[in-house]
């Protein structure tokens, strides 16, 4: 916590403004939080050192990861704020959030793309082998069925939510990915679990658990991109040190919840790690996905 306070004092004085660096350093409230740290969960302990400082940062006027000022004056032309929607640009802090929201969609939309077509080909092979070539000219839930296409036709126009609802239906989440082993939900969000409770006893995730976790969110993750929401919003939750001191914390927005004996079971990936959540989702298919990708995008900006 030291380390992180120290590091983000270091972002404020490099702004220039050493009347906001005394403000921050005398009035944050996360310098009290300090001298309590002793008492909070090592894994809330953890969460506060990456993540607690951007929200007492919020309310005194200035937000302390992108170190700009968190007013919501949008610095941009009417005609711009007409075109991206006023209303929409609310939910950013300012416009360099907007087009760095913007930059994140463009980063990761080629690996969405890539995950889409290895979900619908994999999930296509394997209904094949179980139902014959024409399963989705039988599929009532198939769309353009009934106009003589080909499976490989019929394959490209269905969209991702229908091989979610496949996996579902045909209870295939335990063949989609290749291995699951390293797959850790807590490397995407100090809040989310490993484990489940059943029993009164705890246990670890199945592959099944995992698969379905991570289908579920690559779809989240796919919607949200391409209809071009933002991908940096947090949610701001509170939790309680073992003193009873009430203390927030922030949580992902990129959520998904799925069923584990009929309870909730939520998993959720953190701004920051979006990138590594879809990176470590191609390696579930080929390791060498992300190799193949980056030689076609170095070839392409030549």
């Amino acid at each position: 916590m030291k380390i992180a306070l120290f590091k983000e004092g270091i972002k404020v004085a490099k702004m220039g403004d050493f009347a906001l660096l005394y403000k921050w350093a005398f009035t944050n409230p996360a310098m009290e939080t300090l001298q309590r740290q002793k008492s909070i969960p090592h894994k809330i302990r953890k969460q506060n050192a990456h993540n607690l400082l951007q929200y007492p940062a919020k309310h005194q006027g200035f937000t302390m990861l992108d170190s700009k000022p968190a007013n919501n004056a949008l610095d941009c032309s009417e005609s711009i704020k007409n075109l991206f929607s006023t209303q929409r640009l609310q939910s950013y802090t300012n416009t360099h959030q907007h087009f760095k929201n913007l930059v994140l969609i463009g980063k990761i939309a080629t690996k969405l793309s890539a995950l889409e077509i290895c979900i619908r080909n994999t999930i296509n092979t394997l209904l094949i082998e179980r139902l014959g070539v024409r399963w989705l000219e039988e599929e009532s839930e198939a769309e353009h069925r009934g106009r003589g296409l080909d499976n490989h036709q019929l394959l490209s126009r269905q969209n991702l939510g229908f091989w979610h609802k496949m996996a579902t239906k045909h209870k295939l989440y335990k063949d989609i990915f290749a291995v699951l082993e390293p797959f850790e939900p807590t490397r995407y969000s100090l809040l989310n679990r490993d484990r489940f409770y059943h029993n009164g006893k705890k246990r670890f995730l199945r592959d099944t658990h995992k698969s379905e976790m991570i289908l579920s969110c690559i779809h989240t993750i796919r919607n949200r991109c391409f209809h071009c929401e933002n991908l940096l919003k947090t949610r701001e939750i509170f939790t309680r040190d073992n003193n009873g001191h009430k203390l927030p914390i922030s949580a992902p927005r990129i959520t998904t919840i799925i069923k584990i004996n009929d309870r909730d079971f939520y998993f959720g990936v953190m701004p920051d790690k979006i990138e590594v959540f879809l990176d470590d989702c191609l390696d579930l298919f080929d390791r060498d996905i992300r190799r193949y990708i980056a030689v076609a995008q170095g070839a392409t900006n030549e």
